[in-house]
């Protein structure tokens, strides 16, 4: 057996996850469908049928076949994508931008990054370790094909310092095992001025 159903239909196996990670099994999804799309999903909503990604070099059954056996896969379904963090990672890193990441924090003050998610799948963010030095939010939603504020706010300082830091998050809907979401660093250049 080189591959298994991770998905059918609506429904996630998260044992069928566990067994392809522990057998190294390619990850597959089925939309068990045998009536038009449109009875079981409402597509025109944006919902969508489950799918399996491949990550083949060509446009070619032959490569399709290789990415199958070599385990490059992943899994669509509803709103999550769920696979390896090879895969999944690039997938997130390449659909987001910073309009800036470079900020200056004065004091207890708020300051605003707009990130772009260009990917046509949103992404639900959970914050995954404090900053010591600031707030951010406990939760991002990066909407699909959308652009959001991203909320900072200094704590106090008595100082002028630079510090090059890493937002940790968790990406709850991409998960690379059962239960477990991929996480993702956001980096950031912050300057922490004295409230006047």
């Amino acid at each position: 057996m080189h591959g298994i159903e991770v998905v059918n239909g609506r429904d996630y196996y998260p044992e069928a996850h566990r067994w392809a990670i522990e057998k190294k099994l390619a990850m597959l999804s089925n939309s068990d469908i045998h009536a038009p799309l449109n009875l079981d999903y409402h597509v025109h909503d944006g919902d969508h049928r489950p799918l399996t990604l491949v990550f083949a070099t060509a446009r070619t059954s032959t490569a399709i076949k290789e990415a199958l056996f070599a385990r490059r896969t992943a899994v669509y379904s509803g709103e999550k994508l769920i696979g390896d963090e090879q895969f999944l990672k690039p997938i997130f890193e390449r659909s987001i931008r910073f309009n800036r990441t470079a900020v200056t924090l004065r004091g207890k003050d708020r300051e605003y990054l707009q990130i772009s998610n260009t990917s046509d799948l949103t992404f639900e963010l959970e914050r995954a370790g404090e900053i010591e030095d600031m707030q951010t939010p406990k939760t991002i939603v990066l909407a699909a094909g959308k652009t959001v504020l991203l909320e900072l706010r200094g704590n106090s300082t008595t100082s002028d310092t630079t510090k090059r830091l890493t937002l940790n998050y968790r990406v709850k809907n991409l998960l690379i095992a059962p239960n477990e979401p991929l996480r993702v660093g956001l980096p950031l250049e912050v300057k922490f001025v004295p409230a006047r």
